[in-house]
């Protein structure tokens, strides 16, 4: 590839829409004003899911503040920013709500552009 494809290949990259990651963000502050943006992913729904069963907790439309810490609690776990229990969290957050930083800096547009895997 020559310098000219390739300085037009990186503008070309640099104008591109930046992707869309799967899943939801949250937000978590913390009482000391520390700020944490977590990824949802669909492994945090499922042990809400069987959490929720096993503890018999309401539905997350009966609960929804139970159900956005939880899925927060899963998420800040995975990604290494809080390690205890779920009490703890609940403790240790200040406050979990959804993150819109994201829909406002890229617009909301729910429009799916590719047809699922396994889907005809």
């Amino acid at each position: 590839m020559s310098s000219d494809n390739e300085d037009r290949a990186l503008a070309d990259l640099a104008t591109t829409d930046r992707p869309r990651l799967p899943g939801r963000t949250m937000v978590i502050r913390n009482m000391d004003g520390t700020e944490h943006r977590v990824r949802i992913l669909n492994k945090d729904k499922v042990a809400w899911d069987k959490t929720r069963s096993k503890h018999k907790w309401e539905a997350a439309q009966d609960a929804p503040f139970l159900a956005g810490n939880f899925l927060a609690f899963c998420a800040a776990k995975r990604e290494g920013i809080f390690d205890g229990t779920f009490d703890a969290f609940v403790e240790w957050a200040g406050d979990v709500e959804d993150d819109t930083s994201e829909e406002d800096e890229l617009g909301a547009d729910p429009t799916r552009t590719a047809q699922a895997p396994g889907s005809a």
